[in-house]
């Protein structure tokens, strides 16, 4: 019978020791993070409190999985690291609980007493002064198998709140439906109506939880949860609004993206315009000012031959991506805006010096058709503007020049249509001049005619000709006043061929000349042609405390990309590619400074090509975050989906919302996923 009668005290000790447990997660449960905030950057305090709630809320993640091993070492390294947080006195407790709950109870009193003696006016104390008169009563002999843990209403609801504050909210809400049909006259009845009406709020289900805030009103008038329950009665209302307003929206909003689709431009523009004016805030705005932008670019209509408004179209296309790229950067459209913005820029100067050439005016042509090769050489559109830049010259009797243009659509674009469009137009100039396509009938016998011709091949960067014509210059001419600027003329020719060994000596005789400008020019080049070839004199490899001229120029290259001029990094860069071991600390940071050089002038390809050698783990954190966004973009915009996929998630799993591209990186994660 004693013993019958010491089991009932032990149990009920151990139901009010329950209790007390709850409440003190209760007490303590509103300081676990629901959300993470995301505009921490700049503001380090805002940041420590993330990290702290998060690694709090990892602590309560594992207890409620009853992780308990797990429990114990996050929280001997959370107590390590923020020994003085406001969750110290529950991480305390949770240890000791957790050895509790694995049966070693020497060292759950052991924790218990620490609570109490480091948090002496706590909360946590009192609860823990409670389970050490428990465990004192049963002896410390005793094992685990003396506590018999009941199921109590406490317990029941504690398991809910935990699974609320884990985010799980659909079992949550079966556990606090399940609490209140089993235990209805519970104190703790009308938490548990709340929590339930909460959880439906998190979800977004603002119908289910106005109705479940309203029965804690009608079951339960005089809970201490009635006030917070009017108020989000009233703020599920708000949302409510909100949600059905934003349905009737989106059905507007697929309406003028359906006249987008079939191509009905104007009234899909005046129609995203309306909508975007009178609905400034709506989700559905940032995405209506986009195809605003896509519509102008796809009535743009480049390829008609006409050109009507075309060029007008481009400018408000253009007017439009910017728009979306300011306003709402943080916006998944921001990204294809700077990607279409390219192409906007791109296909603009093609229009313009197509359009100059249909009105004759040649020399406004030749000079956007150049500008469109200088920026954008690679792409589909280059073959047709050197060809057009030919046929410019070809229209204003300049043959020469003509055939000069026609013969680099051949040599660098011999794949595109265009390239045998001008092998008929070279045979139809040299018919003309009564040529048969000898080289030789372009070198005239007098020393002006050469010298015109030079700078002719010169001009049209016919650079092989320009030697070849050069060198027959200086042997038939050796005393012409000319002899310098020809020398400056076939060494630049043999520089843009790369042969800097040919190019080195014609430089090297136009050095002391007398004239400043051309003076300079060929120092520049002729020291570059040292570099290429390895001729570095001692002086050049031991300048600078024992520093290398490599390094040197290295240090000097990144200065210069740091500053923002990409160009004059690239020229520093460029040249010390083959002086480095391929596998040195200097390899890699020159591969990922010229991927970035290219990444910054929007030569994806070339970006790529660089980056993509770059061994990332030897670079510091602030190039690593740098080099992960540059190829995750230019990967993006080449098509690589993969090679995108795999550099963004290595971004996001090394980088957080304190980093500089981490919200744009997320929403490049959403386009790669839908494609």
């Amino acid at each position: 019978m004693k013993i019958k009668t010491i089991f009932l005290v032990l149990v009920s000790l151990m139901g009010l020791l329950g209790g007390v447990y709850v409440v003190g997660n209760i007490v303590f449960s509103h300081k676990t993070p629901l959300r993470r905030s995301v505009d921490v950057q700049g503001d380090p305090q805002t940041a420590i409190r993330i990290n702290i709630d998060q690694e709090y809320s990892d602590i309560v993640k594992s207890f409620n999985q009853q992780d308990y091993e797990q429990v114990i070492n996050l929280s001997h390294k959370f107590l390590r690291t923020y020994p003085r947080s406001h969750f110290s006195a529950n991480v305390l407790f949770k240890i000791a609980e957790s050895y509790y709950r694995l049966g070693e109870l020497p060292k759950a009193r052991a924790g218990y007493q620490r609570v109490v003696k480091d948090f002496p006016g706590s909360q946590m104390a009192q609860f823990a002064g409670i389970k050490l008169d428990l465990l004192g009563k049963v002896g410390s002999g005793s094992s685990m198998d003396s506590f018999l843990k009941l199921e109590t209403p406490e317990n029941g609801y504690q398991e809910c709140r935990d699974l609320y504050k884990g985010r799980d909210f659909d079992r949550a809400v079966s556990g606090f439906e399940s609490f209140l049909q089993k235990y209805p006259n519970s104190e703790l009845a009308s938490n548990a109506q709340y929590w339930l009406a909460e959880c439906y709020y998190a979800k977004d289900d603002f119908r289910k939880a106005k109705r479940e805030f309203e029965r804690v009103l009608e079951n339960y008038p005089g809970s201490r949860k009635t006030p917070s329950a009017n108020r989000k009665i009233l703020m599920s209302g708000q949302k409510l609004s909100q949600q059905d307003s934003e349905k009737k929206l989106k059905q507007v909003y697929e309406r003028l993206y359906a006249m987008y689709q079939k191509k009905d431009y104007r009234g899909a523009i005046s129609g995203f315009k309306a909508f975007a004016e009178k609905y400034p805030t709506s989700s559905f705005t940032p995405n209506a000012y986009y195809w605003i932008a896509e519509c102008y670019y796809a009535a743009a209509d480049y390829q008609d031959g006409v050109y009507k408004n075309t060029l007008i179209n481009l400018k408000q296309a253009k007017n439009y991506f910017d728009l979306v790229i300011r306003k709402f950067p943080a916006n998944e459209k921001a990204i294809d805006a700077r990607t279409k913005l390219g192409k906007v820029e791109m296909i603009t100067h093609y229009v313009k010096a197509r359009k100059a050439y249909l009105d004759q005016d040649y020399n406004e042509a030749i000079k956007n058709f150049k500008i469109y090769l200088n920026r954008f050489p690679n792409t589909y559109l280059a073959a047709n503007c050197r060809y057009w830049a030919g046929i410019c010259y070809f229209d204003q009797n300049q043959y020469r020049r003509a055939i000069a243009e026609l013969k680099m659509v051949q040599k660098d674009y011999p794949k595109h249509h265009k390239a045998k469009d001008a092998g008929v137009k070279i045979d139809e100039i040299r018919k003309l001049l009564g040529e048969t396509g000898d080289e030789s009938s372009e070198v005239l016998g007098d020393e002006t005619s050469n010298l015109n011709a030079i700078k002719i091949s010169f001009q049209n960067r016919n650079f092989p000709k320009l030697v070849r014509l050069g060198e027959k210059f200086l042997k038939d001419f050796s005393d012409s006043k000319s002899i310098i600027d020809v020398n400056l003329m076939v060494g630049e020719g043999y520089f843009k061929q790369k042969d800097y060994a040919k190019a080195a000596p014609y430089f090297e005789k136009v050095l002391d000349c007398g004239n400043k400008s051309i003076e300079d020019l060929a120092k520049k080049r002729y020291q570059r042609c040292k570099e290429e070839i390895g001729q570095f004199s001692d002086s050049d490899v031991n300048a600078g405390d024992g520093v290398s001229f490599a390094a040197r120029e290295l240090a000097r290259g990144i200065k210069s990309c740091k500053s923002g001029d990409w160009d004059a990094g690239l020229f520093a860069f460029l040249p010390l590619r083959a002086k480095f071991a391929s596998d040195s600390p200097e390899s890699i940071t020159l591969s990922y400074w010229i991927g970035r050089a290219y990444f910054e002038q929007k030569q994806a390809e070339r970006a790529k090509f660089y980056l993509i050698r770059v061994d990332a783990d030897r670079l510091d954190r602030v190039d690593r975050e740098s080099y992960y966004y540059c190829l995750a973009l230019a990967c993006y915009e080449l098509g690589d989906i993969q090679e995108a996929i795999s550099a963004n998630q290595r971004y996001l799993q090394e980088f957080n919302d304190n980093d500089f591209h981490y919200q744009e990186m997320l929403q490049m994660r959403s386009n790669l996923q839908r494609n």
